[in-house]
């Protein structure tokens, strides 16, 4: 094996890991999921730390975002240029972690990116 392809192997090793640790980061950042995680470890006898205090997470940053402009939709890059947020925070949260609390209308004609906003509350 030449010296470029163990440095492309070495790269894409360390692409995979960033990926899995940047999924991590969002899985903590995310409370409800935290709290699971937290009864996992201490039916197993691992004690999680304390938070003793948690900054606006993520998707208290986006909750506030829309709230702000009267839930209008907004695009992906909308809302990372105005929010502050990682593009992938942001989709984790649209997508997967988050996804049932959106609505989300998808590009049509000339219009290639979704949009977005908080759903609608029913009573």
């Amino acid at each position: 094996m030449t010296a470029t392809a163990k440095l492309d192997t070495l790269i894409s090793e360390l692409e995979s890991r960033l990926q899995k640790l940047k999924a991590l980061r969002d899985v903590i950042d995310d409370d409800e999921i935290a709290g699971e995680l937290a009864q996992i470890f201490s039916q197993n006898g691992v004690k999680p730390r304390k938070r003793v205090h948690r900054k606006a997470g993520n998707i208290d940053k986006l909750i506030e975002f829309f709230r702000n402009r009267e839930n209008k939709m907004a695009t992906v890059a909308e809302i990372v240029q105005a929010t502050g947020m990682s593009k992938h925070s942001l989709r984790q949260l649209l997508y997967r972690s988050h996804v049932g609390e959106f609505t989300r209308k998808s590009p049509s004609g000339r219009n290639r990116e979704s949009r977005f906003r908080l759903k609608e509350k029913t009573t």
